[in-house]
């Protein structure tokens, strides 16, 4: 099975990110938050039952 790729660029705004993983992803959700300073990001992966 071949998987799709996402071409990011650290030159992307973070609108632009978001678009980006929209458009690769509709069902994704995306959600913004302050996080602790050892974060800089996280994502959740669920499996949905078939």
């Amino acid at each position: 099975m071949m998987s799709a790729r996402l071409l990011i660029s650290s030159s992307l705004s973070y609108g632009q990110m978001r678009m980006a993983l929209y458009g690769f992803a509709p069902g994704l959700t995306v959600a913004s938050a302050l996080l602790p300073r050892r974060l800089d990001g996280l994502y959740r992966r669920e499996r949905t039952r078939s």
